[in-house]
């Protein structure tokens, strides 16, 4: 009878162990899954910022072209005009 006493005390520890163990467990996977959720928002607010980036670019691009354009016209009209204000 005592050895059965012992090793239910000992068993009663085991599971008391168990139980902390699993409580640690779940916290570790609930805080796991929040920063999981955090680096996915990070991972979307860099994509997204590299997608403006990309359209800022384009932007600028856009307009770089249209000057090089303008600047063009702008040289060979320039070339077209005698200096007494008339073009040819």
């Amino acid at each position: 009878l005592e050895e059965l006493e012992e090793t239910n005390a000992r068993l009663e520890k085991v599971e008391a162990k168990n139980e902390t163990l699993e409580e640690m467990l779940l916290e570790k996977l609930k805080k796991s899954s929040e920063r999981e959720k955090q680096m996915q928002k990070q991972i979307d607010e860099l994509k997204q910022e590299l997608h403006d980036s990309k359209m800022v670019e384009m932007l600028l691009s856009n307009y770089t072209d249209g000057f090089d354009r303008l600047r063009s016209l702008l040289n060979n009209f320039n070339g077209n005009i005698d200096y007494s204000g008339k073009t040819s």
